[in-house]
């Protein structure tokens, strides 16, 4: 008779979670574990599992009395735990009463190898996220390789990213299979700029959002070590915020020592060649960025050495001798670096005309026009 199901489909169990009855819950729990981990043959999920699908706080803190089961993922899709639910609903006090019950709840994964943590990040959940962070081994990967601070930062849940960056710092460190740090990931988000009255290589007045983005992207560069760390394809952190025409991120990484020469594998640079006139949107944009990062190359600036040249990668010979771009220190050929190519470089303090490369040429002779 435990078995049998009444008119409205319910099972013994089904009627005491309904009536809310404690002691007959219980009871039927003790006598057999089958009776809380029946499987709705509707939607596949767990009673605890409904509960939360229904956001029925009180069903679920009722059926955690009875110290249920909850990491059973029920037939869900993802497989997603109670816990994994609870936490992309932001539910944090049956959050904490599932810890409780089980305090390794967190470090369940679904089909995509994510924990809970994950997924309240990708559901910009402030406060479960601070819940979860604090607890041990927080710093998971999920099947790409990705923490639940690659997947804020790629949300733009920037808030949210800090907070992850500031309690875990060790999520910094971590590659997903693209060989991207979160700093790479930053990089290629959408694109950002400085709020209009304040240049982003002039020091001007910020936005509250870029302020907790310049913020966070301080963490992620003391977490990455090296500013110049480079992700699968080759880019580091600051060309890949210029080629995605990410503004904030590419100065603020030049101000902290990126390298405005790095090529990646597919021999793009930031010193690429971009005409003033007759350019495509994107490239006018990077232009614009261009400029800025030019204002930040400062005398300083080390020379470049090597057995061919920077630019169109002739060998370097008797010959053929070895020329530096006086503003950005690349070493080239003299096609590449002609002679009657020179300007001066009055930033530096050089009054007289020096021998300059095309880019670092047209940013020191034509007045900025954008």
């Amino acid at each position: 008779m435990i078995i049998c199901r009444n008119n409205k489909g319910q099972t013994v169990f089904g009627l005491a979670l309904a009536l809310r009855d404690l002691g007959l819950a219980q009871a039927l729990s003790a006598f057999s574990n089958g009776f809380s981990t029946e499987i709705d043959e509707r939607t596949g999920l767990t009673f605890l599992q409904r509960a939360i699908d229904l956001n029925d706080v009180e069903g679920a803190q009722f059926l955690l009395q009875i110290k249920i089961n909850v990491i059973n993922p029920g037939r869900h899709p993802n497989r997603d735990s109670p816990m994994h639910m609870a936490a992309a609903r932001g539910l944090v006090s049956l959050m904490e009463l599932i810890l409780r019950t089980d305090p390794s709840s967190h470090e369940i994964m679904n089909d995509q190898g994510r924990t809970p943590l994950h997924l309240a990040a990708l559901s910009n959940h402030l406060v479960a996220c601070d819940l979860l962070v604090r607890q041990p081994r927080c710093v998971a990967q999920d099947v790409e390789g990705n923490t639940a601070l690659h997947l804020a930062i790629a949300a733009q849940h920037w808030a949210l990213a800090h907070l992850l960056i500031e309690k875990a710092p060790a999520m910094g460190k971590r590659v997903n299979t693209r060989e991207q740090l979160p700093i790479h990931v930053l990089a290629r988000a959408a694109p950002l700029r400085h709020a209009p009255g304040g240049g982003a290589g002039k020091g001007g007045a910020k936005s509250k959002s870029s302020e907790a983005l310049v913020a966070m992207l301080e963490l992620l560069c003391q977490a990455a070590e090296d500013v110049d760390v480079r992700d699968g394809e080759g880019n580091t952190a600051l060309l890949k915020a210029f080629l995605n025409a990410n503004e904030i991120v590419a100065v603020e990484l030049m101000r902290r020592g990126g390298s405005i020469t790095a090529k990646n594998h597919a021999g793009q640079s930031i010193m690429d060649h971009i005409p003033n006139e007759g350019a495509s949107e994107d490239a006018f944009a990077r232009l614009r960025i261009q400029r800025q990062l030019f204002d930040l190359v400062d005398k300083d600036m080390p020379w470049q050495d090597g057995p061919v040249c920077e630019l169109c990668q002739a060998k370097f010979t008797f010959q053929k001798r070895k020329h530096h771009c006086r503003h950005c220190g690349r070493v080239g050929c003299s096609n590449c670096l002609p002679s009657n190519r020179q300007f001066a470089i009055a930033k530096f303090g050089l009054t007289k005309p020096e021998r300059l490369c095309a880019p670092c040429y047209d940013y020191l002779s034509v007045p900025a026009a954008i």
